[in-house]
């Protein structure tokens, strides 16, 4: 009996041990399988990145034995500005949606090619700083010649660091917000070339002497902002704004310029300052009239 048992027991361990064995040789298998699996997928994303490595040597080699003149004009995008038909009155858009920012819309305006080339335009246009805005009322002749219309006119004044006026001729952009509606009423755009006939040097009004032609269609409305961007010969730019205050034709624009009465030369250059952007610091001991602190 006991050997029996012996032989029984012996029989049992080694057909356990068997079937361990067998499962051990499966799960290796399995392993075995899934890692030649991986590296077949790792030798299709090798053959992928080898194809299009050669198509880009190939693009490579095909540039450079291409002559070194010619360009691909399909790799251009060129806007080119609009050629200045020697036109005095100026575009006037119809009302638009929300506007962009006014830096968006100003982006536009450029000096003209043939300004930028003039030394004696250069030279004049690297001492302004900052610009002076002046905005009145002015009669011009109607549709009919019984009749006038009155119009708004900006006198932009590019100045010093000392407040002299520089009219210097420059690509202008001028843009009409309405700011409650949101909603951009007007724009114009000037080259240098058609800037240049309003420039009045001489006169105590120095500036750009720039009418706004539809601009007392406008009627009481609501008030409205003005923004003006320059650009001088060296390719600066430089902006202002002010409000447009509908007034009555007899009653002075607070923003207009009032001729000094008796004043020293340096009271007088101060007291032509029209509207100035933020960036200008007005002296508080010598306060213009037409500032907001009168």
């Amino acid at each position: 009996m006991t050997g029996r048992w012996l032989i029984t027991i012996t029989l049992v361990v080694f057909s356990t041990m068997s079937t361990g064995c067998v499962v051990s040789r499966r799960s290796v298998q399995r392993w075995i399988n899934m890692k030649n699996n991986e590296i077949v997928a790792y030798e299709d994303i090798i053959a992928e990145l080898e194809h299009e490595n050669a198509k880009l040597r190939a693009t490579q080699s095909r540039a450079a034995d291409e002559p070194a003149g010619e360009t691909n004009t399909d790799d251009l995008n060129i806007e080119l500005p609009l050629e200045d038909d020697g036109s005095s009155t100026p575009r006037i858009p119809a009302e638009l949606e929300p506007a962009r920012a006014v830096e968006g819309d100003s982006a536009s305006a450029s000096f003209r090619s043939e300004e930028v080339a003039d030394p004696t335009a250069t030279r004049d246009a690297a001492s302004i700083t900052h610009l002076g805005l002046d905005v009145r009322k002015v009669s011009i002749p109607g549709r009919s010649n019984d009749n006038t219309d009155t119009v708004l006119k900006v006198i932009v004044q590019p100045r010093d660091q000392a407040e002299n006026v520089v009219p210097v001729a420059g690509a202008l952009t001028l843009v009409v917000l309405n700011p409650q509606l949101r909603t951009r009423v007007a724009r114009w755009e000037f080259g240098a070339s058609q800037t240049r006939q309003w420039i009045e040097a001489t006169s105590r009004d120095a500036g750009l002497h720039v009418p706004l032609p539809g601009s007392g269609e406008w009627g009481e409305r609501q008030d409205l902002d003005l923004f003006v961007r320059y650009v001088t010969a060296d390719g600066r730019r430089l902006e202002a704004q002010c409000p447009l205050r509908f007034l009555e034709p007899a009653e002075p624009s607070r923003w207009s310029r009032r001729a000094p009465a008796s004043r020293s030369r340096d009271n007088a250059v101060r007291a032509a300052s029209a509207t100035m952007t933020s960036r200008v610091r007005v002296p508080v001991e010598s306060v213009p009239e037409w500032s907001p602190r009168r």
